[in-house]
């Protein structure tokens, strides 16, 4: 009841990532409604409100809101931006379209040997592909070849805002290999430090392909062994919505990278 006349149902008004809601369905008394034919990584945002028999809407509820995110296999087939199937070359460069030191020249020294891409020190090398900007929806993918060794690490970068400097923005997938069992995380990179968004434990063989995605809000860390794709790790972040450069990164002399690619 409200107000003495019985209700006959509800209507409920939809938003999409801040913007003014509008109205999306109206219902029976029976408060449930299934909304779909969404997008993920888009945030969407309800409210309700009640009608009595008299036509007269009464006030919208609290707002709620939700970002979907299903599962959605990496397109095949990919193409690779860069299969390193060269002469050799040090730095990588690819004709210029390489830029080394995504964080600044600290991390210069990705160079490509005998077609595949290596680090040619024991800390952290960087680059990032400089044309053309992908996004803000893009993915970004390499394989590994040859792990890195206890405590190294492979990276893929997506959005990366301002490479070249110490501020670099964007995000990260990064696969560290340990003595134990290996670890597949997503991070946010803000002027150069890290912020962990997931991470999950995955054991990482050479020959895996690694893949990262960013669509809206939702961002996407998968493997890839043999034909066979999972979804290791998942996150929403809004921080950083354009586009922006893709890259890759090894730590120490060991690892080697292959077949990148993004889109």
């Amino acid at each position: 009841m409200d107000g003495g006349v019985p209700l006959t149902g509800y209507k409920i008004y939809r938003g999409e990532n801040g913007g003014a809601k509008s109205l999306l369905t109206s219902v029976g008394t029976t408060p449930s409604f299934q909304d779909s034919g969404l997008t993920n990584g888009t945030l969407y945002a309800y409210e309700v409100s009640a009608v009595n028999e008299a036509t007269l809407e009464g006030s919208r509820s609290n707002e709620a809101s939700a970002t979907p995110a299903g599962v959605e296999t990496p397109a095949e087939p990919l193409v690779h931006l860069d299969s390193f199937n060269r002469a050799n070359e040090n730095p990588l460069s690819d004709g210029g379209k390489w830029s080394n030191g995504a964080a600044g020249s600290g991390e210069s020294g990705l160079y490509l040997t005998s077609n595949v891409v290596a680090c040619s020190k024991s800390t952290t090398c960087t680059a990032w592909r400089n044309t053309p900007q992908y996004g803000p929806d893009s993915e970004a993918w390499a394989t590994v070849t040859t792990l890195p060794g206890n405590g190294n690490v492979v990276r893929l970068k997506l959005r990366l805002q301002t490479p070249g400097s110490n501020a670099v923005d964007g995000y990260m997938l990064m696969y560290v290999q340990a003595s134990g069992t290996d670890t597949v995380a997503l991070y946010r990179l803000t002027n150069g430090a890290f912020t962990v968004l997931a991470s999950a434990n995955r054991e990482i063989a050479a020959g895996t392909r690694l893949f990262v995605r960013a669509q809206g809000n939702a961002l996407e860390g998968w493997v890839q062994e043999g034909s066979t794709w999972t979804r290791v790790v998942q996150a929403t972040d809004s921080t950083y919505p354009s586009a922006g450069y893709a890259g890759v990164g090894v730590r120490g002399k060991k690892g080697r990278i292959d077949d990148f690619g993004a889109r």
